[in-house]
C-alpha cells in the first residue's frame, strides 16, 4: 500500500512525543548564529553529512550509507558561493546516551578526517552572541581564503 492510500504513514509537522527543549533551542541558536555572522554568511539547518562530504566511487557502500543518514544541526556557508565553511551541533541531554555518543564520535571523526571545522554548543535558555561570534570568527579568520571563496 502506497503513501497515498494510507495517510498514517507520513505526517506533516514535528513529532510531539518527545522532549520539546531541543526544538525550542534550535531557533534560538539559529538567530544567534545569524547575529554572530553579521549577515555575511548563510546559515543552513539540518544538513545531511552526504551534502557536505562524499565517499569516492567504489568505496565501501556501508560507509556512504552511514554519512547519508546523519545530519548536523547547522551549516555556515559563504553567502555568495554557498561553499560550506563550518558545521554547528546543538548538544542536548540526548547526546549523553550511548547511541548518541557513538553517533557524535562518528560525526566528529568525519569532520576531523576532512579538516572541516565543527563547533558544539550545549542547549541553553539564552546564548552569548559575543562568545559564539568570537568562536565563529576565529575559525573563519584562520581558514584559507580558498576554502571560503570560489576559485
Amino acid at each position: 500500500m502506497g503513501p497515498s492510500k494510507d495517510k498514517r504513514l507520513v505526517r506533516c509537522g514535528r513529532n510531539t512525543n518527545h522532549n520539546d527543549q531541543p526544538h525550542r533551542a534550535g531557533p534560538r541558536l539559529y538567530k544567534v548564529l545569524q547575529n554572530a555572522t553579521e549577515g555575511e554568511f548563510s546559515i543552513q539547518c539540518k544538513v545531511r553529512l552526504a551534502d557536505i562530504f562524499y565517499t569516492p566511487y567504489g568505496t565501501n557502500i556501508s560507509y556512504f550509507n552511514k554519512i547519508t543518514r546523519k545530519h548536523i544541526d547547522f551549516l555556515v556557508c559563504d553567502l555568495t558561493t554557498m561553499k560550506p565553511i563550518l558545521g554547528v551541533e546543538l548538544d542536548d541531554a540526548s547526546h549523553n546516551q550511548p547511541d548518541r555518543r557513538d553517533r557524535d564520535a562518528f560525526v566528529d571523526e568525519i569532520f576531523r578526517m576532512t579538516n572541516f571545522p565543527l563547533l558544539h554548543f550545549k542547549v541553553q535558555q539564552a546564548y552569548n552572541t559575543e562568545e559564539i561570534a568570537s568562536k565563529v570568527k576565529k575559525i573563519i579568520e584562520n581558514m584559507p581564503m580558498s576554502r571560503i571563496h570560489a576559485n
